[in-house]
Formats: C-alpha cells, structure tokens, sequence
C-alpha cells in the first residue's frame, strides 16, 4: 500500500480548510497513492470553546455539502480517505473519522471514545463513542483510534485482539505554553507514542494538523513499535510511503 499521511495547517474558515484538503487528496492521487489520511478534525480543528451555541457549529452532518465534497474527492480520484472531522448528528456533537473507498462511500465511521477532546464537566452536546469498528478493506482489517484513544489500554488491547494489520491514528496534540516544543516532543511523548502503538501488533498511519498551538508531524510505525518513516513537526505537507 502506499500512503500519503497529510499536516494541513489550519486557516481561518472552514471552506479554506476543506479546499487544502480537496487539493491534498488531488495531490495524494498523483503521487498514485492508494490512502490519504488527515488529522483529527481536520476541517476545523479542535477549537472548541466549550460554549454549546458556537460549536455545534463547528460540526457537520453526515450528509453536508462537506462531506459529500469528500466521497466525490475519493471517487474522481481513485482513491480511498481516513479523515477526522467533528460530527453533527441532531444537536450532538462527536468527534469523529471516516473511512471513504475508492468508490466514494463512507464505510466505516468511528467516534472517539475517550472524552479528552473537550471539557469533560460539559456534557450538554458533546458526546463520544462506544465501540471500535474494525473493517475489511483493500489492505485488510483496519480501525480507527483518535488522539487519547490510543493511551485507553482496553481500546489497544481490542486492536491487538481483532489483529488488525493497519491502525489509522489521526490525532491533534500541541504542548502549549512549552517553548521548547521538539525537544519535549522527540525526547519524551514521542516515546510514550510508539510504546502504545507496539501494543495494537498493527502497522499504525498518524497525522497531526498544524496551527499556532498544535505542532503538526506524522508518522508510521510498524508492528514492533519501530519508526518507519517520520515528517519533522512544525512544516506543512504530506509524508508519502510504502507500508
């Protein structure tokens, strides 16, 4: 499989975002890559503000103008798309990855379920999920965790069960208000990463968006935990590989 792992540095509207990222899967399909993955939320960005009236705005619904641009992306462009995105559903809002094949159907969508993604005091619209989906692809048996998904040791311990052969991980993680942001990153939590990842026995995918606060990279890691390739955190692009 070849894949393109994406660092979209977030802009101040939704309709930018979505159109680097329409360009991104454009770009993916000439490097005649079979996947793309992006970030967690990766039209938006986790900027909530914990005030229910703003961000439920912040999502879409799965049959939004948006979403559809996506599953036409993927069609014109041969090309299969793991993306995060906040989900509306009525007034709840989720954060959540979608998995659209080649043909531009949503075939799996899988809401994260630990609740660090917001103020875990307000509960009034944000909600999570309570399963991992483990799907059948081209690749073999995928599944999605998001962000502090990874570090629940019941939600690895199922993706090791389930032998999955490809964990997709997109994630949104920024060290704010360190200054010495590398350095942290690669001499500590990236360790804490691909110790986790070790423990899914799955070949893991993982970006993260890139603004003021969040500081971008991806990665891929094989089944032992051992780094395949690396995009430096801090720059903008897509990482392209043969896993």
């Amino acid at each position: 499989m070849k894949a393109a792992l994406v660092v979209n540095r977030m802009k101040s509207s939704m309709r930018e975002n979505l159109n680097d990222i329409l360009n991104y899967i454009k770009k993916a399909s000439q490097e005649n890559s079979d996947l793309v993955i992006f970030p967690e939320a990766a039209i938006t960005g986790l900027c909530l503000t914990d005030n229910p009236i703003d961000d439920i705005k912040l999502g879409l619904s799965m049959d939004s103008l948006e979403i559809a641009k996506l599953c036409n992306a993927a069609k014109n462009y041969n090309i299969n798309v793991a993306i995060g995105i906040l989900e509306k559903e009525n007034v709840k809002l989720y954060d959540t990855a979608i998995y659209i094949d080649r043909d531009g159907e949503i075939i799996s969508k899988y809401r994260r379920i630990t609740s660090g993604w917001r103020d875990s005091s307000q509960d009034s619209i944000y909600k999570e999920g309570c399963e991992i989906k483990v799907i059948n692809t081209e690749f073999g048996k995928v599944c999605f965790l998001i962000c502090g998904d990874l570090f629940e040791e019941e939600l690895v311990s199922k993706v090791r069960e389930e032998s999955v052969e490809y964990l997709f991980f997109p994630f949104a993680r920024c060290l704010y208000p360190e200054t010495n942001i590398k350095e942290i990153w690669e001499r500590e939590v990236f360790k804490e990463y691909l110790e986790q990842m070790k423990k899914t026995n799955a070949i893991t995918l993982a970006a993260n968006y890139l603004d003021e606060y969040y500081f971008g990279g991806a990665f891929s890691v094989d089944k032992e935990g051992r780094l395949i390739s690396y995009f430096e955190i801090g720059q903008e692009g897509m990482l392209i590989i043969d896993v």
